[in-house]
């Protein structure tokens, strides 16, 4: 990873989510902060570039917390901020991404890895993690209504 291909990957990220549930639009400021977090860890990321065009066609961001890891004694990394640009998808380029990240945390000692999904992702992302070895181990609802005043 070249630091000059850090706004590409995040505009990329951005990009694909555009459609996702609770994805906002970037504001100032987030790409900076978004290279301080603990988080970024791109010797752990698996990037695909479409050669062709010098974009970004796919990414999957892993990342370990070492400091969990430790005070709960594991060794586990997150497999997370998985996306694939719209003109890449249906052609097995997140599940490729995938297993690498998934090498790519084993090589770094991690006996596990976990992701978070919203189940009703338009993408059928919950489906492709299963076809990964994910399985579901807990569920969350976000619920919401609207109030209007009187």
């Amino acid at each position: 990873m070249q630091p000059e291909h850090l706004r590409p990957i995040f505009d990329a990220h951005m990009e694909a989510l555009q459609d996702h549930w609770g994805v906002a639009p970037a504001r100032p400021g987030d790409f900076e902060r978004w290279t301080t977090l603990p988080t970024f860890q791109p010797h752990l990321w698996q990037v695909a570039w479409h050669r062709e065009t010098d974009q970004v066609a796919g990414q999957v961001k892993p990342f370990i917390n070492e400091e969990q890891n430790l005070t709960q004694n594991r060794r586990r990394g997150e497999t997370e901020f998985i996306s694939v640009g719209a003109p890449w998808r249906r052609r097995g380029l997140a599940r490729a991404l995938i297993v690498r990240a998934l090498q790519a945390q084993r090589d770094a000692g991690m006996n596990e890895s976990v992701l978070g999904v919203d189940a009703d992702n338009p993408h059928e992302a919950a489906r492709l993690y299963e076809l990964c070895g994910f399985r579901v181990t807990q569920r969350n609802m976000v619920v919401r209504k609207n109030v209007k005043g009187r």
